[in-house]
């Protein structure tokens, strides 16, 4: 049997060589926790690392400069906050707009319409219990176009730029923005009429 003097000693050679495997000293068999990151040189034929690219060759380059009052629609169909609801429904299906802007007696905008409304309407008998909210049932009475539009829509001024209406819709997932003055509706933006704007720009700037 070995006595405590030969114990206490393996214990010190092991507290020793765990020691030098945490430090990896010589001597340790332990493999280190990370490997050195595989740097990426632009000459080398490895993969280059991600990036953005430097250049799109699809990119607009002159449209940050662009102001939607340049590209606005003026002539903009709207409808009165007293229309009754079939008035509403039958501009609807004349036009294929999402959005309807809604005026007052000063011609001021004070509301928009967009077709979900006009469904949940038409359908709410049929859709979901979920959607069945305090507001689709207000909606759902209603005869007026100011009982079911959405007040106090976001809107723009004719100096914004391009660019930030389209973050504006794609963040909000607007298909139209109206653009006002004053509070006074003078004109209206579509995803459509940007995407047509830029796709001009780019062709002019490759000639």
């Amino acid at each position: 049997m070995e006595n405590f003097s030969s114990l206490r000693a393996k214990g010190s050679e092991i507290s020793e060589n765990q020691a030098r495997k945490n430090k990896g000293e010589p001597g340790s068999k332990r493999e280190p926790k990370f490997k050195e990151e595989t740097k990426f040189s632009k000459g080398s034929k490895g993969i280059d690392p991600p990036g953005r690219l430097d250049t799109n060759p699809l990119e607009c380059k002159s449209c940050a400069e662009i102001k939607i009052g340049e590209i606005m629609t003026r002539k903009v169909v709207i409808a009165h906050e007293d229309a009754l609801l079939e008035e509403i429904f039958a501009l609807f299906e004349k036009h294929s707009y999402h959005t309807l802007p809604i005026l007052n007696s000063e011609k001021k905008l004070v509301g928009i319409i967009d077709q979900n409304i006009v469904l949940e309407i038409l359908l709410f008998s049929q859709i979901p219990r979920a959607k069945h909210t305090h507001l689709a049932a207000v909606r759902s009475l209603g005869v007026h176009a100011k009982d079911i539009m959405i007040t106090h829509p976001m809107t723009i001024t004719p100096d914004s730029s391009l660019t930030y209406a389209a973050d504006l819709m794609m963040k909000h997932r607007f298909d139209r923005v109206c653009i006002t003055e004053d509070e006074k509706l003078v004109g209206i933006i579509s995803k459509r009429d940007i995407i047509k704007e830029v796709s001009k720009r780019i062709s002019l700037e490759k000639g």
